[in-house]
């Protein structure tokens, strides 16, 4: 069996179609947040302070459950179809929270990707990629790559993302 096989096996298309609907739920809501959730005429990022982090009260009610629901869909379906030990189940659980975390840097980082290249006709911040002062770096601080200003906490979430995704690629599924 060739290693590309193995690697397919190892990671079912329920995996994949995980993923990508977490992702594009992600940048499909940091759009909808960008253009429409607005605070007399500006952005609400700018406009209000976080409520719990870099979270806003809209975030934590709709977006970040909906990202959950998808991003663990593989668990909760194997957890409530089949009987199963929990053995069983932690590859399902590894890939909800490698996804689920991509998904909110997603979320986050397209919202100010949308700002900096395709701005709001209002935003007087428009055409700007992420400040110094915006609270997504208030966190955990920043650094300042190629000129580009990048979270902490996204380079702290990578790891744990990448080792989500390699090890589910390299162990074999239990039965």
């Amino acid at each position: 069996m060739s290693f590309r096989t193995r690697l397919l096996r190892n990671f079912p298309a329920t995996y994949i179609v995980a993923i990508l609907s977490a992702s594009l739920l992600a940048i499909g809501s940091a759009w909808l947040e960008y253009a429409f959730i607005q605070n007399e005429t500006l952005p609400y990022r700018e406009a209000k302070a976080p409520t719990l982090a870099f979270f806003y009260p809209y975030q934590l009610a709709v977006f970040l459950p909906l990202l959950a629901l998808l991003a663990f869909y593989p668990f909760i379906n194997q957890a409530l179809t089949k009987t199963r030990s929990f053995s069983s189940l932690k590859r399902p659980i590894t890939l909800g929270i490698g996804s689920f975390l991509l998904s909110v840097i997603f979320e986050d980082g397209f919202w100010f990707l949308f700002r900096a290249i395709a701005p709001t006709a209002t935003d007087p911040l428009a055409h700007q990629w992420i400040r110094t002062s915006d609270y997504t770096v208030g966190l955990l601080g920043y650094a300042q790559i190629s000129g580009l200003i990048i979270p902490l906490w996204y380079i702290a979430l990578f790891p744990i993302i990448l080792a989500a995704i390699i090890s589910l690629l390299i162990s074999p599924p239990s039965n």
